[in-house]
């Protein structure tokens, strides 16, 4: 798969490479580069809609090394990272036992996370992880995948749907100091 890769320093062009994504499981030794990862891609993602006090707030809580490496110890949990060359640039996180009102009867995992570093999206890294999401959900026993989507979000709406995810609820993601709508999002195995 041919990746953008940035501009050459010297001529200004578009640089590529043709490099094939790995994805790997995550360990606890990850857990600085994670924390990294996930606050440069919590930011990128909504530093135009969100409150910058309350998005601070919320990505030193949550994505500090300490909490990240508890995170990737908690055995509810399973990260997925994404690299080129050595190089991290996504991640998705798939989380148990923690359903919302709309999948609580039903037999699903829960998608927690999925983000890719701005300059590497729209090259097919998100759908390379989202199938090892559905591979691990299905490996595992499970009849389907659930997520939750921040309702101005229209490009990450936008992806799922292409995936085959629908909409079966809605449910609040609590952030700072006001609840945000979240569409609950579900697609079989």
């Amino acid at each position: 798969m041919r990746v953008f890769a940035g501009r050459d320093h010297n001529t200004g062009n578009a640089k590529s490479m043709d490099q094939e994504v790995k994805i790997r499981r995550a360990t606890a030794s990850d857990a600085n580069l994670l924390a990294a990862l996930g606050a440069a891609t919590m930011y990128e993602t909504y530093f135009e809609t969100d409150d910058p006090q309350d998005m601070s707030k919320y990505i030193v809580d949550n994505f500090n090394p300490p909490s990240v490496k508890a995170e990737l110890e908690d055995k509810n949990n399973t990260f997925f990272l994404a690299e080129i060359n050595g190089k991290i640039i996504g991640y998705a996180k798939l989380r148990e036992g923690q359903p919302v009102e709309a999948v609580k009867d039903k037999n699903a995992l829960e998608l927690h996370r999925l983000y890719v570093l701005e300059k590497m999206t729209r090259h097919g890294i998100g759908e390379i992880l989202m199938r090892k999401c559905l591979e691990e959900a299905k490996s595992n026993g499970f009849d389907a995948l659930w997520l939750s989507v921040f309702d101005l979000n229209v490009r990450a709406q936008k992806f799922y749907e292409k995936l085959g995810f629908t909409q079966v609820g809605e449910t609040d993601f609590f952030y700072g100091e006001k609840p945000f709508n979240c569409f609950v999002l579900m697609k079989s195995v």
